[in-house]
């Protein structure tokens, strides 16, 4: 869990984006940018598996899906700029298949947590 988690949890309940700023690759390269705070998945065997899934609108009409373990993340701020996940997923048709950090695939039971049924 990162340090900053409880922004996280506020982002989700206020609906509103975060601002990020992470270790984008292996090479220690840093981002930041506004994101919509979707689903924190904690870690099921006490490493440091667990990941907090993001909407990357940035990135246009790629893979907006971002995963991220806590590791990865540098800071998260909450800002004023609305964020509905449920205006989101029904408008945008769904989550397609992604990577949690650099290359851990997200597991098939978190897809399906994220399909909306179980928020």
């Amino acid at each position: 869990m990162h340090r900053n988690h409880d922004i996280f949890v506020r982002a989700i309940r206020d609906k509103h984006k975060v601002k990020l700023t992470f270790f984008s690759n292996e090479k220690g390269d840093i981002r930041d940018g506004l994101f919509g705070p979707i689903f924190y998945s904690p870690s099921t065997a006490g490493d440091d598996s667990d990941c907090y899934y993001l909407w990357d609108f940035e990135a246009g009409n790629s893979n907006n899906f971002l995963g991220l373990p806590p590791s990865q993340i540098v800071r998260m701020e909450l800002t004023r700029e609305p964020f509905d996940l449920v205006e989101f997923f029904t408008s945008s048709g769904g989550i397609s298949d992604s990577k949690c950090g650099f290359g851990e695939d997200l597991p098939e039971t978190t897809r399906k947590e994220l399909d909306g049924k179980s928020m």
